[in-house]
């Protein structure tokens, strides 16, 4: 479950943009179909659970609050587990210009980057304004944790004129993001540890 932020009492802007993140959530509901219903929810988090989905069975929406000048940023987290094999602490993080993964520990990045659909992958990255991926293998769950930040499903609060904005996702952004962690999830499944004498 993707870490929770707790909402000050009296926050109307954090009911508003609570309010979105509902929205994107029904939206993402509404495109996936039969695929997708509501799981669990939290304060700025909505749980979508798939079924028919082989690669991932749910993922958490939320938002991550940065606060600027003259603006209060929430921007679209998307958290979900895969299965897998990797060190203990193994991480591998996006690449700037989403040109593939790098590694802190270990050859996982390279396995991934070969099992990625490149070209597809880059597109979808972009499409969907990813601006940070990462995943973290914890071995005695024998899961990678998967963390995706982007500008699609994101809500900005202006100061002046005071609104809240949401950039609200298509149908088929929906289905891109969906598409975007079944890749991720299918390639990191595939890199397993007891390969070329381990990672």
């Amino acid at each position: 479950m993707a870490t929770k932020t707790r909402m000050r009492g009296g926050d109307a802007i954090a009911r508003k943009a609570d309010a979105k993140l509902g929205h994107v959530a029904q939206l993402w509901c509404e495109a996936l179909g039969s695929c997708c219903s509501a799981g669990e929810v939290g304060v700025l988090e909505r749980e979508l659970v798939f079924s028919n989905i082989s690669e991932i069975q749910r993922v958490v929406l939320s938002y991550e609050i940065k606060a600027k000048l003259f603006a209060t940023l929430f921007d679209l987290v998307y958290s979900f587990e895969v299965s897998g094999c990797a060190p203990n602490g193994a991480k591998v993080f996006l690449l700037d210009g989403a040109n593939g993964f790098g590694c802190s520990i270990g050859s996982t990045a390279k396995k991934l980057n070969e099992f990625l659909p490149g070209a597809l992958f880059r597109d979808r990255v972009r499409d969907l304004g990813i601006t940070k991926m990462e995943a973290v293998f914890v071995a005695e769950e024998a899961l990678w944790h998967i963390r995706m930040v982007g500008l699609v499903g994101s809500s900005t609060w202006n100061l002046l004129p005071p609104v809240l904005q949401l950039i609200e996702p298509r149908r088929d952004e929906c289905v891109r993001a969906t598409e975007l962690m079944r890749m991720i999830g299918a390639a990191l499944a595939r890199c397993d540890c007891m390969e070329d004498g381990g990672l």
